[in-house]
């Protein structure tokens, strides 16, 4: 008699959580897509607190809602770095994707190239000798090129791929370094939305820019929705940050 009414106790309970798992989505599991989970209370909330998908996995959604039904803060998407002298590092940045940049250079050392760079742009400019010495590299770094009509940004890019090299901005200084160092650097910026839904754009993201360096993937890059204020806070390198903020300003413009 007792084991009878221990097993009914069973069924029932197994049946209720079964009903609750199919009216609810049970955990993880969300019917009506990514765009519509609520935000919780909590920085993250909406991913089980963490970073990326949190509990959950790219398959445990039906769909990406990826724009705001009714977009009312009559803005735009904004960028907001953060960390020591951001306002200053971000005014750097966005001097370097506004103004020209001619490079015409044969067998110039990379200190020469520099010092034209930081007198051309008006901006602090430094090289990490140190991580260049690592490389085999140094200040004399014989440099040949010819790039015109090109944004500071690009030709910088253009510049370092050709050379093994990499940059980022921070501190209020243009430091140039190699190329693994400055994929190794990273810095937090936040992204303010204005068409775009915080939860949805968080798998896009992740999926379009560099897809195996995001901690869902073993990488060491974060990205936090903030649902309740259309945000993403998203730790990156500076290359990373370039093609995210490329892809929303495409996205909102697509609307």
């Amino acid at each position: 008699m007792r084991h009878a009414y221990t097993w009914a106790i069973l069924l029932v309970t197994l049946s209720t959580g079964s009903a609750w798992a199919q009216s609810s989505g049970g955990f993880g599991t969300m019917d009506s897509g990514i765009g519509e989970v609520s935000p919780g209370g909590g920085f993250g909330a909406e991913y089980g607190g963490g970073f990326g998908y949190g509990t959950m996995g790219p398959t445990d959604y039906h769909g990406i809602h990826a724009y705001r039904e009714n977009p009312n803060d009559g803005g735009k998407l904004q960028v907001i770095w953060t960390g020591p002298e951001a306002a200053k590092s971000q005014a750097i940045y966005e001097r370097l994707s506004q103004e020209e940049s001619k490079l015409r250079f044969i067998d110039t050392p990379l200190e020469e190239v520099a010092e034209y760079l930081k007198r051309l742009h008006n901006v602090s400019i430094l090289l990490d000798l140190e991580e260049l010495k690592k490389n085999k590299l140094d200040h004399e770094l014989p440099i040949t090129i010819d790039i015109t009509d090109q944004s500071a940004q690009v030709a910088l890019d253009l510049l370092c791929d050709r050379y093994h090299l990499g940059w980022y901005v921070e501190k209020g200084v243009l430091m140039i370094t190699t190329q693994e160092d400055a994929e190794r650097h990273s810095s937090v910026r936040i992204y303010k939305l204005h068409q775009l839904n915080a939860n949805g754009v968080v798998t896009i993201v992740t999926k379009m820019v560099q897809p195996k360096s995001w901690a869902t993937n073993d990488g060491d890059a974060d990205i936090v929705a903030i649902a309740d204020r259309q945000m993403l806070v998203i730790r990156q390198n500076r290359a990373a940050h370039a093609e995210i903020e490329t892809l929303l300003k495409s996205l909102e413009a697509a609307k």
